[in-house]
């Protein structure tokens, strides 16, 4: 479905000086290459150097994927936990995708991934019915999280570790601080994906004051938290995704080639 492209790539190496990216060099002693979409930098060198390549659809995208995150949210929702019950009653939820906390070299030179946060939370708790279900990195401060709930008496805010595809199937909307190769999950379900953040303005200039992958975010918001307020009080039916399958070799021919 995605991976690292050449604008990644470009927006990376602005901020670390001759580095040169793993993704941009040449892999050595193959002669297959299998990928996910035309935009991985590879997938141009594999086409140069004359190699057999495979184009596949996402793993994400399968019907066995999909089926099985559908299954397992059925399982989760028998367990009948407390934020399940809120999201029954209250029939509005959202998922905050999380990730680092500290100073990003995309952000603006004045924000850091907690100020992001601290300014998020306070809308959707103070101005919002929303329950809050927070789906951290594993390099997430959680500590430092939940000290900046701890401000907030808000028994809507929800810490859940379960796979964000999965906790897709009961939330309407997402929100995240910056791109994350998680929302594809998320806006496969057909949730409507929210990116609120404070870019660099070299990175708003490259990508054309929009998002890394707008294809996958449905809101693109650069500080503008009056813009944030009124997307989340806009009434939203979840959607049906359109999945536009590409063609790629079938199991058989794969199975031939490296089995």
């Amino acid at each position: 479905m995605l991976g690292v492209s050449e604008l990644t790539n470009t927006i990376v190496l602005l901020f670390y000086k001759n580095r040169v990216s793993e993704e941009l060099k040449q892999l050595k002693a193959y002669s297959n290459l299998v990928c996910f979409n035309k935009d991985w930098p590879q997938y141009k060198i594999a086409q140069k150097t004359k190699k057999n390549i495979f184009l596949i659809n996402s793993t994400r995208t399968t019907n066995n994927w999909l089926d099985e995150c559908q299954r397992q949210a059925k399982i989760l929702k028998q367990e009948n936990s407390y934020w399940l019950s809120q999201i029954n009653k209250s029939k509005r939820s959202i998922i905050y995708i999380l990730g680092y906390l500290g100073k990003l070299p995309t952000l603006h030179k004045n924000e850091t991934g907690e100020t992001l946060f601290r300014e998020t939370i306070k809308i959707l708790i103070e101005e919002t019915d929303l329950v809050i279900l927070l789906k951290p990195h594993a390099i997430t401060d959680i500590k430092n999280i939940r000290s900046i709930l701890d401000e907030y008496a808000s028994d809507r805010v929800h810490i859940i570790y379960n796979h964000i595809a999965i906790l897709s199937h009961f939330c309407d909307y997402s929100i995240s601080n910056y791109f994350s190769l998680t929302i594809p999950d998320v806006w496969t379900s057909g949730v409507k994906t929210i990116e609120y953040t404070h870019y660099d303005e070299e990175v708003m200039i490259l990508t054309k004051s929009n998002t890394l992958r707008p294809k996958y975010v449905d809101v693109f918001i650069n500080k503008d938290p009056d813009l944030l307020r009124f997307e989340l009080k806009k009434d939203f039916i979840k959607k049906k995704r359109t999945l536009k399958n590409i063609k790629f070799d079938d199991t058989k021919l794969l199975q031939e080639k490296f089995l």
